[in-house]
């Protein structure tokens, strides 16, 4: 399915798992010789990393109180594609908008996923946020 992505969002447990001995750079680095436009490694408390081809950008987690960690990663991931497909770079004719994203657009769609996540975290039973929750 890699080779499928364009964009592949995993944790550095599904890394370590995958590639067995190999640094985080150094596998974000080999998908993106495969074609991959972006990697997105979250690492929990410990924030996330965006890999492309013009580099690296890491974003801490949101910091906030913590109720229940299930469905953190989930929502994350959801946060990731909300702020993407808010930039039209998902879907039929978004590939060269994704593409074209630069650095600084990567941080702020990490940042809208890490509050999405921590909101999730914030409460009991994987309770994921409204998008309004996001915008406030």
């Amino acid at each position: 399915m890699i080779g499928l992505a364009d964009v592949i969002k995993l944790s550095d447990e599904d890394l370590g798992h995958l590639w067995p001995g190999v640094s985080v750079p150094d596998a974000a680095a080999a998908m993106i010789e495969t074609g991959r436009t972006a990697v997105v490694v979250t690492r929990g408390a410990d924030g996330s990393s965006w890999f492309g081809a013009q580099g690296r950008v890491d974003v801490a987690a949101a910091s906030g109180p913590v109720g229940d960690t299930i469905g953190a990663g989930d929502t994350f991931a959801a946060g990731m594609i909300a702020a993407l497909t808010e930039r039209e770079a998902l879907g039929s004719g978004g590939r060269e908008r994704l593409r074209a994203l630069g650095a600084a657009d990567w941080g702020e769609v990490l940042e809208v996923a890490a509050r999405a996540a921590a909101v999730t975290v914030s409460r009991e039973g994987a309770d994921p946020p409204y998008a309004a929750e996001l915008h406030a």
